[in-house]
């Protein structure tokens, strides 16, 4: 049995939906039951909980051989750090109280990182929590920014012919497809051949802000699209605005400065090759382009 949290999610949706075509037993959980039919008409095991409920947490570990584990995001949370290790802690005693042996965990690029990186310091605090499970193999899968974050531009584009963000335009951003990470995690949690504690690096195409909006204006028309950088203030201000507590959007705009400084990047592979297979041309194709006709 192969536990995945956040099932109905992009990442954790993929991952139960690849362990079940690799004939694997899936006990999949989410907040809430509807969005799991999906994954139960394929055959998964349905729950639902709350991840920071240890006992609820507990439970759903008991009896399985490995699970794909991460945080969810709290738009609203008042101290996102906090609550990044709260639900550290809550993963960490559940782990123990189940006696799990499997663990891969998504995390981030710059989670090696004790400062300077944002909303990225909750990954590496919930990295070291998880690092003193000294009796579980763990694969902790530090992946780039998701290309899917470009979705979240496409009203911006549609209305205001720009695309924009608080990332330097000129600075290359690694990413990677979501459906590459659930792709990686499948694989990890159905082979199970990860001794001790271990790093992935997560990484596919490499272009800047100014040349993703390039890439983006090529498919829809517009080959000039321009990226406008938004300043601190106003990238705080437009957060706040779409219901962001003060905490996460601080740490929104602080991660888009690490970003912008070149301080997330790969530390245990070749950054030259790239360690997922999905080129951001074919994510423009296949999921960018099919939701801005939508």
């Amino acid at each position: 049995m192969i536990v995945v949290a956040g099932a109905s999610g992009n990442t954790g949706s993929r991952t139960a939906s690849m362990l079940l075509k690799k004939d694997q037993k899936v006990r999949a959980f989410a907040r809430t039951a509807e969005k799991l039919t999906f994954l139960k008409n394929q055959g998964a095991e349905i729950q639902t909980g709350d991840l920071a409920d240890v006992d609820f947490l507990t439970s759903v570990l008991n009896g399985a051989d490995a699970a794909f584990l991460f945080i969810p995001p709290r738009p609203d949370a008042l101290n996102i750090r906090e609550y990044y290790n709260d639900l550290g802690l809550a993963i960490f005693n559940a782990i123990l109280r189940s006696g799990i042996k499997k663990i891969v965990f998504l995390s981030s690029l710059g989670a090696e990182r004790s400062s300077d990186t944002g909303i990225v310091l909750g990954l590496h605090d919930v990295e070291t929590i998880l690092q003193r499970l000294t009796q579980v193999d763990i694969v902790f899968l530090r992946a780039s920014p998701f290309m899917q974050n470009t979705l979240a531009s496409i009203p911006l584009i549609k209305e205001q012919h720009f695309n924009g963000g608080s990332v330097d335009p000129n600075i290359p951003v690694y990413m990677c497809d979501t459906r590459d990470i659930g792709d990686k995690a499948a694989d990890l949690l159905a082979q199970r051949l990860f001794p001790g504690h271990s790093v992935q690096d997560l990484f596919g195409d490499r272009f800047s802000f100014r040349e993703v909006s390039h890439l983006i204006g090529m498919e829809i028309g517009i080959p000039d699209l321009p990226y406008v950088r938004f300043n601190d203030t106003d990238a705080m201000a437009e957060l706040i605005d779409k219901g962001f507590s003060d905490s996460v959007a601080r740490s929104h705009i602080d991660l888009s400065r690490a970003i912008s400084e070149g301080k997330l990047h790969p530390t245990v592979t070749d950054p030259s090759k790239p360690t997922v297979p999905t080129t951001f041309t074919k994510f423009l194709k296949e999921v960018f382009m099919p939701a801005y006709n939508a």
